[in-house]
């Protein structure tokens, strides 16, 4: 009974995502210095790499023009993943199980489309957050930027200095603990949506 209670205090007292969140607490944790500029990138087996920052031209010449869109929110659908742009630069990073050739971009981490929870935490840790929402489960890796370049693991979004400095990874997954949805974004893309058609 005491330990049904010290968990329902730790989780109604901390810092969480949404009502559900739930931060892991077991295995690994990060280290400040833990995640790089690499870590939120993907990265193809022909050797294209795509991070958030780069310009139109820049991701076009390295995997050819988009193939769709989604007009209402600015989603532009290449062979392998979707992107967002603010200002002529790529805010967020998509893998949907609707994707063209949604396997063919991992993490540098060698995560991607399909992959499993656990896989996920062997290959980032416990640092982010667990949401089940719908049946849907989903984690959530939240960072800001430091002023060396390194990234700093955000326990809540609420910990965050400068939205300009904010980045998130998130993954949700099928039935079977699958990854069917990755995504690399800023804050705008994230949790701005009034600025989404930017």
């Amino acid at each position: 009974m005491l330990k049904f209670f010290l968990l329902f205090v730790l989780l109604m007292t901390g810092s969480h995502i949404s009502e559900n969140s739930i931060p892991l607490q077991t295995v690994q944790t990060f280290e400040i210095h833990s995640f790089v500029q690499e870590d939120l990138e993907l990265k193809d087996a022909g050797g294209a790499t795509i991070g958030l920052g780069m310009s139109k031209d820049e991701l076009t010449q390295l995997i050819g023009n988009h193939v769709d869109t989604i007009d209402f929110i600015d989603i532009y659908l290449f062979e392998g993943l979707e992107i967002h742009y603010k200002n002529e630069k790529v805010n967020a990073i998509l893998i949907r199980d609707n994707t063209p050739s949604n396997k063919r971009f991992k993490t540098l981490k060698g995560i991607g489309f399909g992959d499993s929870f656990s896989d996920v935490i062997h290959a980032y840790g416990t640092g982010g957050f667990v949401d089940v929402n719908y049946g849907t489960k989903s984690i959530t890796y939240l960072f800001e930027r430091t002023d060396e370049g390194n990234f700093r693991i955000l326990k809540s979004r609420m910990d965050m200095k400068e939205k300009e400095r904010f980045l998130s990874l998130s993954m949700a997954f099928d039935k079977n603990d699958n990854i069917i949805f990755l995504m690399i974004a800023d804050y705008d893309f994230s949790y701005g949506l009034d600025s989404i058609k930017k």
